[in-house]
């Protein structure tokens, strides 16, 4: 059996372990990631050859750059407050093509959903913010001396999960709308 056909049913089977109603969405999950291929296969051996190369540190102290930035928020990582100039140069070349790489991933998953994607940063930026309040809301709604959240509270946050990694407006409204429930739940706790 040959790579090709070797992939299918291991991107099916990933698929299916992915997200909910997996069994419709793998189909159009295969033919995103199919159609991305070649894109990735370019970027992933980009990455691999720049993350081989040596770098020797030197230069100013310096920040990091945007790409490490975007990778840092989209993924969550922690990056070093600053670092020398040549390792942050070397970084913003690794991180940039990961980024890349990171948002046809999520769009091909998105998508596969039925939900919006945009690799916008302002539409990246305004949905994590959208996330961060209801994971704020979440919180909120706790019962007091309780470290779980009420059934109610875990079902919408099924929801909000579900949507997590998609960034645009319909997934923002999809957010708003759960912490607005969430909200209600924990003010009626209260």
């Amino acid at each position: 059996m040959t790579a090709a056909k070797l992939a299918v049913p291991i991107l099916a089977f990933a698929g299916a372990l992915l997200f909910a109603g997996a069994a419709h969405a793998a189909p159009a999950l295969i033919a995103c990631l199919t159609a991305h291929r070649d894109e990735m296969k370019a970027l992933n051996t980009q990455i691999a050859g720049l993350e081989q190369t040596k770098v020797t540190p030197g230069g100013v102290t310096t920040k990091h750059g945007e790409c490490a930035h975007r990778l840092q928020t989209i993924r969550g990582a922690q990056l070093l407050p600053a670092t020398d100039k040549n390792t942050a140069d070397h970084r913003e070349k690794i991180s940039c093509l990961v980024v890349k790489k990171t948002l046809i991933e999520q769009q091909c998953n998105c998508e596969a959903k039925g939900l919006a994607f945009s690799g916008n940063p302002a539409a990246i930026d305004n949905t994590l913010a959208a996330e961060k309040k209801f994971a704020d809301a979440e919180k909120a709604a706790r019962p007091k001396g309780n470290l779980r959240n009420t059934p109610e509270v875990r079902e919408i946050a099924k929801d909000v999960d579900r949507v997590r990694g998609c960034y645009s407006p319909q997934v923002i409204e999809i957010i708003n709308r759960a912490t607005a429930a969430v909200e209600k739940i924990g003010k009626a706790a209260r």
